[in-house]
């Protein structure tokens, strides 16, 4: 891997093209709630501007992020730009026909590294944008497509996530059709390299057989923190990873502890004596709360046990003796301090409709004065925004989505109510319908996210589909029931062993709640969610006859083959204590499948083809029971999907195919 600085692209031949204009005056979204607007639909949903990965430069000055769009050709695309802390200059570094990805900035801040793949490139490499002359270089030839890179903070070399490359043997098989594999064996792993800027050469790191997820350097360049595991098979990377430190000459590693969770990765302190990272509370392998371990080993310290919140994402602060933790707390997120004699401070604000686990949302400027994130508003879906760290000085960057303003949304809104049961106080969220009227009682909507470990959090509600009902008269109800995040550990695991009848009990004195107060009309209310909110819309509508109709998307329905066939069965231990050969009760007890005699409901089944999270055969059990016991059932397919619809077509057909199923069953 060479041509380090021997190939230089003039921006005005380059496939990558910058734009040097200077957009200003943007209007924000702004009073999207007015009448006289025109109704969200299907396509604006699919229309949307989705902004990720925010990188703030070393000094501040700039922030560089991705944007990802359907384009014309219905093919989804992601470019990167960047913008000035002001606002006031707006740039596409690249506009190529694949996907462009990874921005990171380099120590001195003079370069913007990124990931792209030119039509001439048969695996993406790494490209340099120069901030002084605005030319980009690329900057490896790469033999297999890399995954991620870090760069060393003395800025010399640069770290390589890469997938092993097949050997001359394996083309040479795969081309005569001679492609059979024993499974669990012949592994393919994600191994780091070390890059060396100076001279272009590039050197294996990691030599062990494991699959490296997630890393980083420490301060003085010598080590490497790694989340590794066995092999690059989620139920492996997921739920057996452990913690390394890796020498950056020799390439062993020391094992650290091999209790963790693979959230975020794991990042030095300042000093480089110590690691935090997110790791699991006893058997229970979700999620997990904050840890600091010391770089020379020993026993982690737990930061945040009792927090009544969930952290989704750490940095140590640059000068700080404390960490910066993003957690989720109740409908919102914020960024916070805690140092190792539990001090917490609650810094700022960032909100989003979805706690977006597995995204960068924030990055800290190199004197950890400014924080560059993603944050989404009650009428505007994530934009890019800039803050003193302390939460002053909030400024939205970015203006993506502005043709929402000529869009009419239904009003956002928390809601609490008291299950009575236990005395629970469940959150959740409820957009009211565009032609909400008090004193009236409009359809409704129940809407679960999956995770379960998830939240439904203050914020415009578009990718829930919220708006999109609201639209069409329906009120909509996205409850945060038993199990979900935003609470704190104790709340995350009240649905251990008891999957189905404890969150329903959350959900079904909310949907009463809504009922007495006179919004939600008894007669028409609907159902649905996917993963695991396919589930509890299963398990619900064995249980009651209230909905008239629901939507199953990536549904588990029945626990036991699911556990057999999924491609992490440590997911359910996690929750179930057992596994279905030693305790197949409990899996039993709480499979959908087990009541499907008792479903009146009309369902609408859903699943992508290629799911191997929550195999179609989930969906083909639970619509040939339906269809044995006589109830109203139409399943639906997606070639090429996995665990969630993709493709443009597909997410269309998909969305109108829901609105119409609702609507066809809405008593008039």
């Amino acid at each position: 891997m060479r041509e380090i600085g021997k190939r230089i692209f003039d921006l005005s031949t380059a496939v990558f093209v910058l734009l040097l204009g200077v957009f200003m005056g943007f209007a924000p979204c702004m009073q999207a709630f007015g009448q006289g607007k025109r109704l969200f639909t299907p396509e604006d949903q699919l229309n949307l501007k989705r902004l990720t990965d925010p990188q703030i430069s070393p000094s501040g000055d700039w922030v560089a992020f991705t944007v990802s769009q359907f384009e014309a050709n219905r093919k989804s695309n992601t470019d990167v730009w960047m913008v000035s802390k002001d606002g006031q200059m707006l740039k596409q570094l690249t506009k190529n026909p694949g996907p462009d990805s990874t921005p990171r900035w380099s120590p001195k801040g003079d370069r913007l590294a990124f990931l792209s793949r030119l039509p001439e490139d048969e695996f993406s490499q790494i490209y340099f944008f120069w901030l002084a002359d605005e030319k980009i270089e690329k900057a490896t030839v790469a033999h297999s497509t890399i995954r991620d890179f870090k760069w060393a903070p003395d800025g010399q070399t640069i770290a390589l996530l890469m997938r092993d490359q097949l050997t001359r043997t394996d083309i040479g098989r795969r081309d005569l059709g001679d492609d059979a594999y024993v499974v669990d064996k012949d592994i393919k792993h994600n191994r780091l390299w070390i890059l060396d800027l100076a001279t272009g050469d590039a050197r294996l790191l990691t030599r062990q057989d494991m699959t490296v997820t997630e890393f980083n350097f420490s301060p003085d360049s010598t080590q490497i923190a790694v989340l590794a595991s066995a092999s690059p098979k989620a139920e492996h990377y997921e739920y057996h990873s452990h913690l390394g430190l890796v020498d950056v000459q020799s390439g062993e590693e020391k094992i650290l502890t091999s209790s963790v969770n693979v959230l975020t990765a794991p990042v030095f302190s300042w000093d480089g004596e110590q690691i935090a990272y997110i790791g699991p509370i006893d058997t229970f392998l979700e999620r997990g709360i904050l840890k600091v371990i010391s770089a020379s080993g020993g026993e982690p310290i737990e930061l945040l046990r009792d927090f009544k919140g969930n952290v989704w994402g750490v940095q140590w602060h640059p000068a700080w003796k404390a960490v910066l933790g993003a957690v989720a707390q109740g409908v919102n997120h914020r960024l916070l301090s805690v140092d190792l004699k539990q001090q917490t401070n609650l810094l700022m604000q960032m909100d989003y409709s979805l706690i977006p686990y597995w995204q960068d949302c924030w990055s800290i400027s190199a004197d950890g004065q400014y924080v560059a994130y993603l944050n989404e508003k009650l009428d505007c879906p994530p934009e890019v925004w800039i803050s003193t760290l302390k939460g002053t000085g909030q400024k939205q960057l970015t203006h993506f989505n502005d043709y929402l303003n000529s869009v009419r949304l239904g009003q956002v809104e928390e809601i609490h109510w008291t299950n009575p049961a236990d005395g629970a106080d469940v959150n959740g969220i409820l957009v009211k319908p565009v032609n909400f009227t008090p004193g009236k009682a409009f359809p409704l909507v129940v809407w679960f996210h999956g995770g379960p470990a998830y939240n439904w959090s203050l914020g415009v509600q578009m990718n829930s589909w919220a708006q999109l009902f609201a639209a069409r008269g329906y009120m909509v109800f996205l409850p945060n029931f038993r199990g979900s995040s935003g609470l704190g550990m104790d709340w995350m695991r009240r649905n251990e062993g008891n999957w189905g009848q404890g969150p329903m009990s959350d959900v079904m004195y909310g949907v009463s709640h809504l009922v007495k107060k006179g919004w939600a009309d008894k007669n028409r209310l609907f159902m649905g969610g996917s993963s695991y909110g396919g589930y509890l819309t299963a398990w619900i509508i064995t249980q009651t006859d209230r909905f008239k109709a629901a939507y199953v998307s990536a549904g588990i329905t029945d626990l036991v083959t699911e556990y057999q066939l999924t491609d992490e069965p440590s997911f359910l231990v996690g929750y179930f204590k057992s596994t279905p050969y030693d305790n197949t009760d409990v899996y039993w007890q709480n499979s959908p499948i087990v009541f499907a005699e008792n479903v009146r409901t009309s369902v609408l089944i859903v699943h992508g083809e290629r799911d191997v999270r929550v195999p179609i055969s989930q969906a083909y059990q639970f619509y040939s029971a339906l269809k044995h016991y006589g109830a109203p059932v139409e399943m639906v397919v997606y070639p090429r999907e996995g665990h969630g619809i993709r493709e443009y077509a597909h997410q269309l057909d998909l969305m109108n195919r829901v609105l119409d199923w609702f609507a066809q069953h809405t008593p008039q």
